[in-house]
């Protein structure tokens, strides 16, 4: 039997150098193209890219106890404005119903809250502009607007209409659908 010792720096070297050749002898390899692909469409959602919005709040008229005259109010974030983000250049239309009460009076077919117990109704109505000349409805009444990508607030103008008789006291709500066409 014959045995063979490596001492000292060379022999390690020649040692390490054979255990290279032999892991680079075995190693192949093989290479391949991968494409990463993300496919934007046009699109919109109400809230921000934050903070989606799960509902738009409430638009209040506040307390009153006479509506001798009209009153009107402004909403605001969280409180009825609509805010949309859509994808840049996405064209965008949004309708507002009538509500659950409208058409409630026989001889009115508009906006109606409504008093929970008594089931007497006021009038109502939405606007897109400050001076309260352009309703905010449905289809052609609906507003259009162009997306640059970052959110859009529109604020909505809403005004009770007077009555000639004193309202009965009590909370008046309606509920109203907001729907984005894209």
């Amino acid at each position: 039997m014959v045995t063979a010792r490596l001492h000292g720096p060379r022999a390690r070297a020649t040692l390490l150098a054979g255990i290279l050749l032999l892991g680079s002898a075995r190693a192949e390899t093989v290479s391949q193209v991968m494409t990463v692909r993300a496919a934007i469409t046009p699109g919109c959602w109400f809230g921000t890219p934050q903070a989606p919005l799960l509902s738009l709040g409430t638009i209040d008229f506040g307390v009153v106890y006479r509506l001798d005259k009209e009153v009107k109010t402004r909403s605001s974030v969280g409180a009825g404005s609509v805010v949309m983000t859509c994808t840049p250049g996405t064209t965008f239309r949004v309708d507002i119903n009538d509500g659950g009460n409208a058409g409630a009076l026989w001889w009115y077919a508009g906006r109606q809250v409504k008093h929970a117990a008594s089931g007497k109704v006021l009038r109502y109505e939405l606007y897109r502009d400050s001076a309260y000349s352009q309703r905010w409805g449905q289809s052609s009444e609906g507003a259009q607007f162009t997306a640059t990508g970052g959110p859009v607030v529109l604020p909505i103008y809403a005004k009770l209409l007077s009555t000639q008789t004193a309202p009965e006291p009590g909370v008046y709500t309606d509920d109203l659908i907001v729907t984005v066409y894209y």
